[in-house]
């Protein structure tokens, strides 16, 4: 569990139900038949990257993937979802089985994500069994503009030798594994977000500055009642 701070901070009530209803929907995929099992959306993120701003960003996919389906979206969440009776290095080799069960890459990307062996692994493995980048979605997790150039700079400047692992048994065979895939194929894979990446990170400052718009005129609007002269005596 984290601890996301004000978690209601920039969240209204109708993203708040649709995170939950997510959540709730991923959590009922785990309860089923594993023949069964199937999800709109594998998500990938940082566990260190702001829960409040992860959240958010999981609102808004989930908004638009319902207004287009008329349905909320089912989502894997390994923390939710995958068989936590498994060991991490079980966990890691049955990735491939995990995604394979998802219609669709959901990349939440936060300042620290491009940093984190296993999230990047998870982002190439996606590619590596044929998955398309037509069905891969990005969403920035952040809380402004500047946080999101920063997310969109560590995508274009992304080198597999810079991401750090947090298990070193985990860590060790996702080595091995971009060793087989070669380093060169690999960084590509990944840098091939980017562009997807670039496109979210405009639409989160065009956001930004419809939020910025609207509190300025919130705080320029007189209150009812306020006519904006003296009080007499």
């Amino acid at each position: 569990h984290e601890d996301g701070g004000d978690a209601g901070a920039g969240v209204d009530g109708r993203r708040a139900r649709a995170a939950v209803a997510a959540a709730a929907a991923a959590a009922a995929i785990a309860a089923k038949d594993a023949d069964d099992i199937s999800a709109d959306a594998y998500v990938v993120h940082s566990f260190d990257d702001d829960a409040t701003d992860r959240t958010v960003a999981l609102c808004l996919w989930a908004e638009d993937f319902e207004a287009r389906h008329r349905r909320p979206p089912t989502v894997w969440l390994n923390q939710l979802c995958a068989d936590m009776s498994l060991t991490t290095v079980q966990l890691l080799a049955h990735l491939p089985v995990y995604q394979a069960k998802c219609h669709r890459l959901l990349v939440l990307a936060g300042p620290s994500l491009p940093e984190r062996l296993y999230a990047m692994m998870e982002a190439y493995v996606w590619f590596a069994l044929g998955g398309q980048m037509e069905d891969v979605d990005v969403q920035i997790a952040a809380s402004d503009a500047r946080s999101s150039s920063r997310i969109v700079a560590g995508f274009d400047a992304f080198h597999v030798m810079h991401a750090i692992g947090t298990q070193s048994a985990v860590s060790d065979r996702i080595v091995l594994a971009v060793e087989l895939a070669t380093v060169t194929n690999f960084n590509a894979k990944v840098r091939d977000l980017l562009p997807a990446v670039h496109r979210a990170g405009v639409l989160f400052s065009a956001r930004e500055r419809e939020r910025t718009s609207l509190r300025a005129e919130s705080r320029a609007s007189p209150r009812p009642g306020d006519s904006g002269l003296p009080e007499l005596p």
